[in-house]
């Protein structure tokens, strides 16, 4: 719906009354009018992104990788973010 009211939008450009005369300027016409467009595009995507993600349900193993994650990190006592923080601590005490 916001990208068809954008649309729409673009039209009342074309009618709306000017100083000297009725109708779009140059800007409207190359830089507005393309903009809105642009943005009409963005939203039909965005749209078709969030539909799609809807509708295509998480599989099995995706959760399966994360409970093996997390009894690997209860099994062997330390998560991987531990281990990185480590790794980054280490740099700082090269004696600089």
């Amino acid at each position: 719906m916001l990208a068809l009211r954008e649309y729409l939008g673009r039209f009342e450009l074309l009618f709306q009354d000017q100083t000297i005369f009725a109708g779009i300027t140059f800007t409207d016409a190359h830089v507005l009018l393309p903009g809105k467009l642009v943005i009409c595009v963005a939203l039909l995507l965005g749209a078709g992104i969030a539909l799609a993600a809807r509708l295509v349900k998480p599989r099995p193993n995706w959760y399966w990788h994360r409970f093996v994650s997390a009894v690997r990190c209860v099994v062997l006592g330390r998560p991987d973010w531990l281990v990185l923080s480590n790794f980054v601590g280490q740099t700082d005490q090269l004696g600089t």
